[in-house]
């Protein structure tokens, strides 16, 4: 496989990528670092104290708490300057969402109006509704809600039957339907409403609180997030002003589309910050908390525990930065000096739109996982509400569904791949013979160390074209994303999904190891064996489930000793996880990047 200093969408499957190439947190700059420290100590100085308040769903703290924010700047992020805006570029904005996990519930209101209740204002809206809407919604005068969901139409949001007909006089359009799980709805002040015009055409509309009709109904109980409003809207004879068309009619899917793609961008770091915070209370608690006369941490089973948790947030962290980067790499060479356009943010968000909904799925995963690990390492009082995993474990569970399902994100992500093959953008049948990978399973074995690790990266890219040489020799093209092949769909996705965590992790730790001393990154480095191997390990899982499908008996056995001579071998990581669970006790959780 050939090294690109130009990746493009799926790249990262055929080709090497130069580790000074990938964004890592540790890139963030002076400016962005004061910006991230102002916004941590407001969650700290401001939000913590009342966190309980907010758990309680105390609305007044949180709209108070939401004029602060405002007045910090918060909502001021992407929006650009001709408006007031600071006009962040998307790495900056990356190191902003690292701190919801600060946030509480508090982050479901913050995020929700400064990502997909404002980012279709500042793509879309004419000059007027930018000065009626978003100037207010960037100074906390307004809060905006995104109103797409809707009771029977759940992730298949194309085929949504809110219904808009254009008056007689021309004047407004009339709306009817309902929207569900609509976040914000009980405070918003204006919602991003999407509907059928003429009931097939898909568009994006801006509609105001009160306007005569709208029915929003009372907040969800929810399982977590108990700070946020949460409620369905009921839309009967809505009239909403023409100059209210957000964008052209029929075009409703590019201001989903893009304001979803970056959610799921901005997502992946907010699940980094809250899979980070939950390596954090949990070394905290293993520290101080003594059992049979001596902590915790002491315990193997803890120190594992504690290790494994790390080696997943800091992938986590790895791939939301990584893929952050491509997209603000992409759009700064494309644009050059001049601001990038709207055309240039669809493109770019569209060419990595597979990498946004893998960063999703991986993060999103990691964060509950972890959160469950951190009830997991205080026992029963994990089970406490009056202990902090409680509450990581009910608000990380949204995460999994919001901004796309995890499943409609899998399939997604695999079916941009294969589409980008068969439309002759992505070779992924033309890069060489499989198992042309210089990797071999001893070498893995015998050199523990990075050096050997970018073959054996190659060799699991070489084990994924064959699985999909594989799928498509007996799945035919047309029926291969029909319901009853979406296994197969997601097993290819979980696979590729792991190939582009364990790279960003490797890639991560190289660069470190090329700028720093080698003396420091011990750690980085027992944190990217942790991770490759655990990597290694869902691969074979899914290249079990995948291969056994398709073939049986004979067959089956020569199919995996092929692809099993491509996979390195087991390692022990009992010392290498006893030392990384040294550093978590020790420091309170992961350092912070420098």
């Amino acid at each position: 496989m050939e090294t690109t200093t130009q990746p493009f969408g799926a790249s990262f499957l055929l080709h090497d990528t130069d580790p000074e190439e990938v964004v890592t947190p540790e890139d963030l700059g002076d400016e962005e670092r004061m910006l991230m420290q102002a916004f941590s100590d407001f969650a700290e100085r401001e939000v913590a104290p009342h966190l309980e308040a907010l758990e309680q769903g105390d609305t007044d703290i949180g709209l108070d708490l939401f004029r602060k924010a405002a007045d910090l700047g918060i909502f001021m992020a992407e929006v650009p300057e001709e408006y007031g805006g600071l006009n962040l570029n998307v790495l900056a904005v990356t190191g902003m969402c690292s701190i919801r996990a600060k946030l509480g519930s508090l982050g479901s209101l913050v995020f929700g109006h400064q990502g997909i209740g404002m980012l279709p204002l500042i793509n879309f809206a004419t000059e007027d509704q930018r000065e009626r809407y978003l100037v207010p919604c960037m100074n906390g005068e307004m809060l905006s809600a995104f109103a797409l969901t809707e009771p029977g139409t759940g992730s298949d949001a194309m085929n949504i039957t809110t219904k808009a007909v254009l008056n007689d006089e021309g004047t407004h359009y009339v709306v009817n339907g309902g929207k569900q799980w609509i976040t914000n709805a009980g405070w918003a002040d204006i919602f991003i409403l999407f509907a059928q015009v003429d009931g097939e055409y898909f568009t994006a509309f801006v509609m105001e609180r009160d306007s005569d009709g709208l029915e929003i109904g009372a907040n969800e109980r929810l399982l977590g997030q108990h700070g946020s409003s949460v409620a369905a809207l009921s839309l009967e004879d809505v009239h909403i002003p023409v100059q209210n068309l957000l964008g052209e009619v029929g075009k409703g899917h590019k201001v989903a589309f893009c304001t979803l793609n970056m959610g799921r961008l901005k997502l992946a770091t907010n699940s980094a910050s809250g899979a980070r915070a939950a390596v954090e209370v949990a070394s905290r608690y293993a520290a101080e908390r003594t059992q049979f006369g001596r902590p915790i941490g002491e315990f193997g089973l803890i120190q594992r525990k504690l290790a494994d948790m790390a080696a997943r947030a800091y992938a986590a962290e790895s791939i939301a930065y990584r893929t952050s980067g491509l997209v603000y790499q992409a759009l700064a060479a494309k644009a050059g000096d001049d601001r990038p356009t709207l055309d240039d943010k669809l493109a770019m968000l569209s060419e990595f739109s597979a990498e946004c909904a893998i960063a999703k799925v991986h993060t999103s995963e990691a964060y509950n996982h972890l959160a469950d690990e951190a009830v997991q390492v205080f026992g029963g009082y994990g089970f406490s509400e009056e202990y902090p995993p409680a509450r990581m474990y009910r608000d990380s569970r949204i995460a999994r569904i919001y901004e796309g399902t995890n499943e409609i994100c899998r399939l997604y992500a695999q079916r941009a791949i294969l589409r980008r093959s068969w439309s002759g953008r992505l070779d992924l049948n033309g890069d060489g013979e499989y198992g042309g990978s210089s990797f071999s399973s001893a070498s893995y074995g015998e050199a523990l160390g990075l050096d050997s690790r970018r073959s054996d990266i190659e060799g699991l890219k070489n084990v994924y074209l064959y699985l999909v040489a594989a799928v498509c020799a007996v799945v035919e093209r047309e029926r291969m994303f029909d319901p009853e092949n979406q296994q197969l769909i997601s097993s290819l996705a979980d696979v590729a999904i792991e190939i582009f965590a364990a790279e960003s992790v490797f890639l991560r730790v190289s660069k470190g190891l090329s700028n720093r001393s080698v003396d420091g990154m011990e750690l980085y480095e027992d944190l990217e064996k942790i991770y490759f191997v655990r990597a290694v390990d869902r691969i074979r899982q899914e290249v079990n489930e995948i291969l056994a499908t398709l073939f049986t008996g004979p067959k089956l056995a020569e199919k995996l000793g092929e692809l099993d001579a491509w996979l390195p071998l087991p390692v022990g990581l009992i010392e290498d996880r006893a030392r990384v669970a040294r550093v978590l006790l020790q420091g309170g959780g992961l350092p912070v990047f420098v």
